[in-house]
């Protein structure tokens, strides 16, 4: 295994990802927003270390994760604001949302069992979780580079 790709995997994803699904993290878009770029971003890692094409690299993740694609879109529209590439989920860093809670929504709107989650909202109007597309492509990660 390439001490790079280790490295960042280790030193900087892991972590990055950890703190977005503890506790108050899995609430906060900009630790969501965070976890998706550098969970793409393993795509380049990935890519230098094998000596492979990074559209090659993207195919098979997304084999094995067909919620690759909303992580990749999420970390491009937050890094870029807006998309220009075809076949997106999203167009624009605004799609990428979360609830207010019950506290921070206004007056009267505010509910106990509101599911609050930071989620994509597609532009067929679907809401994906981005939470549960991370924790996915990690467990991909996971498997291509942590030792077994």
């Amino acid at each position: 295994m390439p001490e790079t790709l280790r490295d960042y995997f280790e030193n900087t994803v892991k972590p990055t990802v950890d703190e977005y699904l503890s506790g108050n993290g899995r609430f906060n878009i900009r630790k969501a927003r965070l976890a998706a770029i550098v969970v793409e971003h393993i795509i380049d890692y990935y890519s230098l270390a094998y000596k492979k094409d990074r559209a090659e690299v993207r195919k098979d993740i997304t084999d094995l994760s067909p919620l690759y694609s909303v992580v990749r879109d999420a970390a491009d529209a937050t890094k870029h604001r807006s998309l220009k590439r075809r076949n997106t989920d999203i167009k624009e860093n605004g799609q990428i949302k979360c609830p207010p809670g019950f506290f921070q929504a206004p007056f009267g709107e505010g509910c106990w069992a509101e599911a609050i989650e930071v989620y994509v909202e597609t532009d067929d109007g679907r809401k994906i979780s981005l939470e549960n597309a991370i924790k996915e492509v990690m467990r991909v990660w996971d498997m291509k580079i942590s030792p077994h």
